[in-house]
């Protein structure tokens, strides 16, 4: 049966593909059997014509072979495996060579398929394959995203468990291509974690477990968070170690993985994503920096593969990973630099991310206002003597409306929706998230209740030290024996930075306002930091 053109089938002009691949069955396999394999693979036999052939001395249990001729590779399965369609975009009899394909008809229905599968096995035939393959046809199902397959082999009781490779691991070359194949996957995986929830724990002969397997892979957001969602809800322990002492977090880190590895992350404590090594001391930051210097050094790697470990290396951080548990060996210093580069990339975003906090508490109150304050004016107002009002519009004095409108608009600002950005952004508790939160809390407090409209926030055009600049509001001040100096939510959320960059000698943190004064308007001590209260009396913030 070796072959390499295609094999005329007799379904509507498709034809049996194999190319690159060399097909045989043992010697001395006898007439029926053969005429058995060749017509499952043209999927021209029904359920009676297994039968019949069966009847006569074909063997259900005989050894397809499959001889890839680049590597000389083999796959070894039985005709129940090869009954199986496939529908994945790459066929699992041809991921194991590239210079393989293999193409196969289709059954006319998956109910035709699901009676030739229960003819072989009424015939006798291995569900669980025979000594000497390597493909099981529950692997083939799997591998193929066919859940009819699938069903009638579970059904029979098909052995899942303690496979050569766990059923759950993904295979090279056979990843999802697309949506719907995600879908099928997704689906396939939860029929077998049914069948048998002890697949979500399973290990390879590495102690691997299909978290580790996942945490590893690139595939869409939507297929990621289901898929690992899938195996939690069924068991798998988000912190297990493999045999080298990595957890799937530290796997995603150090393959890259940025959507496993955020998944990972919003289920994990900070203890967790610290977690090191027992000796080698590593943490899921060290295996993320050393994977973008291994990227780096590889000679030209894709921008996209070290970008991702960038995204990871940043999505650490931000989740509360300590630089300081980052080796400092000479071999390993590297991945330090990398690390602090990484770490001014998230100082540098952090401003965007305060605004977008304050603007998100604030939005309530400037629609509300805005509403309010066309409508002010057009209100009727009865100023006459009982019993006889007399109707006229209110009338109001420059931007008397305006105040109005935005006193009134300030009970529905949401001072809630300003923590929950800082927290999205800087998820674990520390000083720089403390410093900033407090902050923008006092910020938002002051702009919503103490000013007049919204212009008082943004702030005008004025002249500080020669230069034209706009000056939002200063509702915070520095205690000073005679006067008190005044400053905005910006210099208070630059001084963070700032103490952050001093504690690692960064020296590329951008201010991005008032550059002209250096950063002279954002010295200050934290004990010193306050506001003014409309007494006149300095209050101060309780930040250290």
């Amino acid at each position: 049966m070796a072959s390499s053109n295609a094999v005329p089938a007799s379904q509507g002009g498709r034809s049996v593909i194999l190319e690159g691949i060399d097909m045989t069955l043992p010697t001395g396999t006898n007439g029926p059997t053969k005429r058995l394999v060749q017509r499952i693979l043209r999927r021209n036999v029904t359920a009676a014509g297994v039968a019949n052939l069966t009847s006569r001395g074909a063997d259900v249990n005989v050894a397809v072979t499959l001889i890839y001729r680049d590597d000389a590779v083999a796959v070894r399965l039985s005709a129940l495996a090869l009954a199986i369609d496939t529908s994945s975009y790459f066929s699992p009899l041809a991921c194991r060579s590239e210079g393989a394909c293999v193409i196969l008809p289709l059954w006319p229905t998956r109910q035709h398929q699901e009676d030739i599968i229960t003819a072989l096995l009424a015939g006798e035939a291995y569900i669980d394959g025979h000594y000497g393959h390597n493909l099981m046809p529950v692997q083939m199902a799997k591998q193929s995203l066919n859940l009819t397959a699938l069903n009638a082999l579970l059904t029979n009781n098909a052995e899942v468990s303690n496979l050569p490779t766990p059923i759950l691991f993904t295979v090279d070359g056979l990843l999802p291509q697309s949506e719907a194949e995600e879908e099928a996957l997704t689906a396939i995986t939860h029929r077998l974690l049914l069948h048998d929830p002890s697949l979500a724990t399973e290990t390879d002969v590495f102690g691997f477990t299909p978290l580790h397997d996942m945490a590893s892979l690139r595939l869409s957001e939507g297929f990621i968070n289901e898929y690992m969602d899938t195996l939690v809800n069924f068991g798998a322990d988000v912190t297990a170690e493999n045999g080298q002492e990595k957890t799937p977090l530290m796997s995603a880190a150090g393959s890259g993985a940025y959507l496993p590895l955020l998944y990972l992350c919003q289920r994990l404590t900070a203890a967790d994503i610290d977690h090191q090594t027992h000796f080698t001391h590593r943490t899921a930051l060290s295996f993320a920096a050393r994977g973008l210097q291994w990227g780096i050094e590889s000679g030209d790697p894709p921008e996209k593969l070290n970008d991702d470990h960038k995204k990871c290396i940043c999505t650490l951080l931000r989740y509360g990973a300590s630089i300081g548990l980052l080796p400092t060996d000479t071999p390993d210093r590297l991945q330090q630099s990398l690390v602090l580069e990484q770490y001014e990339a998230v100082l540098n975003e952090l401003p965007s991310h305060v605004m977008a906090a304050i603007n998100a508490a604030l939005e309530p109150q400037r629609d509300t206002a805005a509403r309010i304050g066309c409508l002010l004016p057009m209100a009727p107002h009865h100023d006459g003597a009982y019993p006889h009002p007399s109707p006229s519009s209110l009338s109001f004095g420059p931007q008397e409306a305006t105040a109005i409108a935005w006193k009134i608009g300030a009970f529905s600002h949401d001072p809630t929706a300003a923590r929950a950005a800082i927290d999205e952004y800087l998820v674990a508790d520390s000083q720089l998230k403390r410093r900033v939160s407090a902050a923008v809390d006092h910020f938002v407090e002051q702009a919503a209740t103490k000013t007049a409209g919204n212009a008082e926030v943004v702030g005008a055009m004025a002249d500080v030290e020669g230069e034209t600049v706009r000056v939002p509001l200063q509702c915070f001040a520095i205690n000073g024996q005679r006067a008190h100096r005044r400053l905005g939510v910006r210099e208070v959320v630059h001084r963070a930075r700032l103490d952050e960059a001093a504690a690692y000698s960064l020296t590329g943190v951008v201010k991005g306002f008032n550059t002209h004064l250096g950063n002279d308007d954002c010295s200050f001590q934290w004990g010193q930091l306050g506001h003014v209260h409309q007494s006149g009396r300095f209050v101060q913030l309780a930040i250290s």
